[in-house]
């Protein structure tokens, strides 16, 4: 993700800017299993802290980060379209996209 936004000279340095960052990546790529995707791989960050997930848990886990990664490889390599805001909740989330 952060590979994705810096490319598009996006803020990254934060989870929250990081799920921003996922939730307009897959808006943009129109693929939003991203979102859900990214959840898996940000489930198994709090789990090498914490160590609470079964082992098959892990594996599916890391079955769907590796997909993740190749959709994201997809989505880096793409121009970044133009957004068009949607809706109040949009337009945050860009604001803090962008903010210095």
């Amino acid at each position: 993700m952060k590979a994705v936004a810096a490319s598009r000279c996006w803020n990254h340095n934060s989870h929250r800017l990081l799920f921003d960052v996922v939730d307009q990546v897959s808006r943009d790529a129109e693929t939003p299993v991203l979102r859900s995707l990214f959840h898996a791989a940000h489930s198994l960050h709090q789990n090498f802290y914490e160590n609470w997930q079964p082992d098959g848990s892990v594996q599916d886990g890391i079955n769907q980060v590796k997909q993740f990664v190749d959709l994201l490889e997809e989505a880096r390599v793409q121009p970044a379209p133009s957004s068009t805001v949607i809706d109040p909740k949009q337009w945050e989330r860009l604001s803090r996209s962008f903010a210095e």
